[in-house]
């Protein structure tokens, strides 16, 4: 009778343990702690009655699925900087020469290495210790217009970037919808094609694109971004070794300025600093690549950043030294803007070369639009209510597919976009690449104006503006001669 009456006095005792328990899982489900901004808070018990399918976490298309690792920011950032453009790097060198053209591609390479090292840093705002904020989460800033708003206030934040950022981002999709297009088009006529403008191989090219254009997130778009970063170096590899195989006759072969006028001398001197200083890309989609890394609320993402970034510059930078000399040191002033063009031989790898360009724009197109894609996507969040994941998969769907219409659109339209871009680059990369993240850093890091970091990032921010200010008259220029060849729709007549 003892032992029972103890074991009922214990049992007793572990119910009223568990009684704080019991009622904390009661049936009406309560917001988990820390997570009611991403998932809007759970349904009350009455809806869950009608619809118990649980309410979707808030859209954001860069973290929802945060799988990312240090070999996918490689990826991504490989993709994102080594654009087509570096096969026009050795005609710049035949302005600025050789020691110039070398002191410029260093400078480019260091001032762009350390404002996007900026952003990396800026990625993450550790509470100070002995602050209010002491011991609470790392906050982090996925979106580039996140942090230009936590340094320029809400309103004024998203107007100092976001005209510059779309401008750039749409650009870069027009200007790599022309050019997988124009490498389709070479290809074809490599191999012995018939005359054909470019505009039915923008419609090719455009197609498979829309398929593409439904991965969901940016973590799901690494292996897209794996192919590219191999075909860009595949391009370049190519580029370099016919430059050193195949060169024209030495006795021809000339480093002095292409001849022409003062004023054409001046202006190609400014499009040659432009070119090369805007070369190192990726700065604006550089947080959004951060934001793929998966981290718990105190660790930081920032190492493994760090070491995706500097594996991804020394391998840009072998890249386009390589192709800017040894382009340049073949042919000379003489080289053209595309040094595929100027090789020409053996015609098969010349193909595979362009065809690697094809891949690697298929996936820069991703790269650079996925960030347009979750603005857009999450704007019609906002306006349109979402209930199921159907839904959402069906505008997602929309948007992207309309999308890639338009920019299919505008390439047909207006096949001589590259001139265009010349201008809007420097109108967007000056900004967003150069000017605000040393800006932003002296705003939030309020260094002393007697330190060097306070005046070198000063310094950055002026001397990059200057450069596309003129690269800016250059592109002006550059259009205005052009204009009287230029014509709507030129690449369904064989013209282009």
């Amino acid at each position: 009778t003892h032992s029972h009456n103890t074991m009922a006095t214990l049992l007793q005792q572990r119910i009223a343990a568990m009684a704080p328990d019991i009622s904390n899982h009661s049936l009406t489900p309560q917001p988990e702690k820390g997570l009611e901004g991403k998932l809007g808070g759970m349904k009350s018990q009455d809806s869950m009655s009608v619809d118990m399918e649980p309410e979707l976490p808030a859209y954001d298309a860069i973290t929802e699925n945060r799988a990312g690792t240090t070999t996918s920011v490689m990826f991504h950032n490989v993709t994102a900087m080594v654009g087509a453009g570096i096969l026009g790097l050795p005609s710049t060198m035949g302005y600025l020469g050789w020691a110039p053209g070398v002191i410029i591609l260093i400078l480019s390479l260091i001032v762009s290495w350390y404002t996007f090292y900026v952003l990396v840093i800026l990625h993450e705002e550790v509470p100070e210790v002995g602050s209010e904020k002491e011991g609470m989460p790392i906050k982090r800033y996925n979106h580039y217009q996140e942090l230009a708003c936590r340094a320029f206030g809400p309103k004024r934040g998203i107007w100092v970037l976001m005209p510059f950022q779309i401008i750039l981002l749409y650009g870069i999709a027009i200007t790599y919808t022309v050019a997988g297009g124009s490498n389709l088009l070479s290809t074809y006529k490599l191999l012995g094609g018939s005359v054909v403008g470019i505009g039915p191989w923008v419609l090719i090219w455009s197609a498979v694109q829309i398929g593409l254009s439904q991965i969901p997130n940016f973590s799901a778009l690494g292996w897209v971004s794996g192919v590219g970063a191999i075909m860009s170096v595949t391009y370049s590899v190519i580029a370099i070794v016919l430059a050193a195989t195949f060169p024209t006759d030495r006795a021809v072969v000339r480093y002095t300025t292409p001849e022409g006028s003062e004023v054409s001398k001046l202006f190609g001197v400014f499009n040659a600093l432009t070119t090369i200083a805007f070369a190192y890309g990726g700065h604006n989609i550089a947080l959004e690549i951060q934001g793929t890394l998966p981290a718990g609320p105190y660790e930081s993402t920032i190492p493994r950043m760090m070491l995706g970034m500097n594996v991804t510059f020394v391998a840009t930078a072998i890249m386009y030294f390589g192709v800017a000399f040894t382009g340049f040191a073949a042919y000379g002033n003489s080289v053209g803007g595309n040094i595929l063009d100027s090789i020409g031989q053996p015609v098969w790898v010349i193909c595979m070369a362009h065809l690697a360009v094809v891949l690697h724009v298929f996936a820069s197109y991703q790269v650079y639009s996925f960030t347009l894609f979750d603005m857009i996507e999450r704007g019609v969040a906002k306006v349109v209510k979402i209930e199921t994941a159907f839904k959402r998969t069906a505008v997602r769907v929309a948007i992207r597919t309309l999308y890639v219409f338009s920019t299919a659109f505008i390439a047909c339209l207006i096949p001589f976009f590259g001139d265009l871009m010349s201008l809007f680059g420097a109108i967007g990369v000056t900004p967003t690449t150069f000017v605000l993240p040393p800006i932003m850093w002296l705003i939030l890091r309020k260094p002393s104006w007697k330190t060097p970091a306070f005046w070198g990032n000063w310094i950055i921010a002026i001397v990059m503006t200057v450069v596309g200010f003129f690269g800016a008259i250059a592109a002006i220029r550059t259009i205005v001669l052009n204009a009287s060849k230029y014509k709507v729709f030129s690449g369904f007549d064989g013209h282009v």
